[in-house]
């Protein structure tokens, strides 16, 4: 098995273990040796182990356990990492978290391969949870796919993917692929990505906010150079400077309109007077109670005029019968007839 092979190996081949190898026959001339070509080899039995771990697969994706995914904080002021307290996965994570950030980091040494691996991780998963602790780490070493094997384990599986604080798996490198991986909120190539994915670096952060910083100077002192330039030239404004004298101009104008205006309304309102006037006296002269009121009073006046003429006439009249009566009597007719008075 040829080095470059080699790179695809999961496990250490040692004597005495049964594998089950693919490749080719090749027949070697120049010594003549019939040799077989290994390609690909894994250890015998994880057979039965795949067909495990598709079951479970499609089990609990059917249940939505590899939908929803809880967000990972940006800023974590303390952190609880779930592994052995004596592998290499838990120096590149505490060293890494150290160099980027200024966060607490509590450690829960973990049994993380062989009988009480179960037990000790969702022990720990569990006892996490009742903590403050803004993010879990979960993560060990690299190791053969059987060594891994046990986060592919239902309670372990379960323990993360119901853990009520955001989870983030490290487990292998990433060639690997486990169901915890699957369940977790977040998942890191190797425990030291998991380092860099938990936790932002305070030198990019600091450089940001320098970047920030002058970006913002720089906006705030254009903008008090605009503001300066408009204060500059609003002091050179009259209107500003005098701000009635704006307004003298509509004021004397509104008084020259005001005047006129009452003027207008003067003479309209004397027009509409006589106006009325004239419409007054014209009913007055063509009303029917005055015209029959004329006409009643030339009536009266000629009727009394008549009245007097005919007074005056019976009056002259009795006269001039008087005087006849006197003229006849003074003959002595009046003894033979009598005369009767008409009055």
């Amino acid at each position: 098995m040829f080095k470059l092979s080699t790179k695809s190996l999961d496990f250490e081949p040692k004597n005495g273990v049964d594998v089950v190898a693919s490749g080719e026959v090749s027949f070697y001339k120049v010594r003549g040796n019939l040799q077989f070509r290994v390609r690909k080899m894994q250890e015998a039995g994880l057979g039965d182990l795949y067909i495990a771990f598709e079951k479970l697969k499609k089990k609990l994706d059917k249940e939505g356990l590899f939908k929803d995914k809880k967000v990972i904080p940006q800023y974590p002021k303390k952190i609880g990492v779930i592994t052995s307290a004596s592998g290499k996965a838990i120096k590149d994570i505490v060293n890494n978290i150290e160099k980027r950030w200024p966060a607490e980091i509590i450690v829960w040494n973990t049994t993380v391969q062989g009988a009480n691996s179960t037990r000790s991780i969702t022990k720990n998963i569990a006892l996490a949870n009742k903590t403050d602790v803004d993010v879990i780490i979960v993560g060990r070493g690299g190791g053969s796919t059987q060594d891994l094997w046990d986060f592919n384990k239902e309670e372990i599986v379960r323990s993360i993917a119901n853990s009520k604080k955001p989870v983030i798996t490290a487990i292998g490198h990433s060639t690997d692929k486990t169901l915890s991986d699957m369940v977790s909120d977040k998942v890191a190539a190797t425990p030291t990505k998991a380092a860099e994915l938990v936790v932002p670096n305070k030198v990019e952060l600091n450089e940001k906010l320098k970047n920030i910083e002058t970006r913002l100077n720089d906006l705030i002192n254009s903008k008090l150079d605009n503001l300066t330039h408009k204060l500059n030239i609003s002091k050179n404004n009259k209107t500003l400077k005098d701000p009635l004298s704006k307004y003298k101009n509509h004021h004397t104008n509104l008084v020259l309109l005001k005047t006129t205006a009452e003027k207008s309304l003067n003479q309209l309102i004397q027009s509409n007077e006589l106006q009325l006037d004239n419409f007054n006296n014209s009913y007055l002269l063509n009303n029917p109670d005055y015209i029959l009121n004329k006409k009643v009073g030339k009536i009266t006046l000629f009727k009394n005029e008549l009245d007097n003429s005919i007074s005056n006439c019976l009056l002259e009249y009795e006269n001039k019968l008087n005087l006849h009566f006197k003229n006849l009597k003074s003959m002595n007719f009046i003894e033979s007839f009598e005369l009767k008075k008409i009055l």
